[in-house]
């Protein structure tokens, strides 16, 4: 018989989350998924204009970690918060 071992659950602090922000308004469009091992520099979403379909900006990870949050709705505000990342991966 086959059996899932899971993860360890631990409680994570708000002082180790690193929350991402877009710097512009648009269309969000998300590449990773909660989950997801981060590097520094991998990138996270890009925000395409909702006019013309141009990239306006790439988002990528601050740092190493693994994605804890990610917003679901499509059109984006700028300074608005899409991801939090977990800083700490020992436990993943």
């Amino acid at each position: 018989m086959k059996v899932n071992r899971g993860y360890r659950s631990r409680i994570v602090e708000e002082n180790e989350l690193v929350t991402v922000r877009t710097k512009t308004s648009g269309i969000l469009v998300l590449k990773v998924k909660c989950g997801d091992h981060l590097s520094v520099g991998d990138e996270i979403a890009e925000i395409i204009d909702t006019y013309e379909g141009d990239v306006l900006e790439v988002i990528k990870s601050p740092c190493e970690g693994c994605l804890f949050y990610h917003g679901s709705n499509p059109l984006i505000y700028s300074n608005t918060a899409i991801a939090k990342i977990i800083k700490d991966t020992d436990f993943i």
